[in-house]
């Protein structure tokens, strides 16, 4: 390789910037996951409600015996996802654990890092 001078493409506020943004999509991602844990269903339409079917998409876990099977439900198609999605490790959560900031369910900490990360990005946006 030829040796020369160093030429920096971008100044080291850009840089700086674009780390952040990495560093708070990264958190925003995993926080979401674990909000959208609290309520796994997704709905189409303006109504949604406990008498409206009309979710795109559903995970959701059912009793199978002694064991917990994990279903996911896409526009009315079930699939068994039992260990992946629904039931992991026994015990019924959308998403596994590994996915979700927190690990733990822990919806008012999720909010709490998410909203965090959200204003830091809002901010790091405006710079």
């Amino acid at each position: 390789m030829p040796q020369g001078r160093l030429i920096y493409r971008q100044r080291l506020i850009t840089r700086i910037t674009h780390w952040v943004w990495a560093v708070c999509l990264f958190f925003l991602m995993r926080t979401g996951l674990q909000i959208f844990n609290a309520h796994p269903l997704l709905h189409i339409g303006l109504e949604s409600g406990f008498k409206y079917d009309n979710a795109i998409l559903a995970i959701e876990t059912r009793q199978n015996g002694l064991e917990l099977q994990g279903i996911t439900r896409i526009f009315g198609v079930e699939f068994d996802t039992t260990g992946v999605l629904g039931a992991s490790n026994g015990e019924a959560r959308a998403l596994p654990a590994a996915l979700t900031i927190p690990s733990n369910r822990s919806l008012a900490t999720g909010r709490v890092i998410h909203f965090f990360f959200a204003w830091v990005l809002v901010v790091t946006l405006a710079i």
